[in-house]
């Protein structure tokens, strides 16, 4: 999982026998503005809900 710009610049994975993008938008975006604390958050809850869906995929 990486950032939209990562996943743009390294669609190669060395070693991984499947590849699931979950590119997300980068919050580094709001660095330095008063959103800044609330962007992370919201992001980190984005990951964590988009990592449990794949994960339950998987099983």
């Amino acid at each position: 999982m990486v950032c939209s710009d990562a996943d743009e610049g390294c669609p190669f994975v060395p070693g991984a026998t499947t590849r699931i993008s979950l590119p997300f938008e980068d919050p580094k975006s709001s660095d330095g503005t008063p959103e800044q604390a609330r962007t992370y958050h919201r992001r980190s809850l984005e990951i964590a809900r988009e990592m449990l869906w794949t994960f339950e995929q998987l099983a």
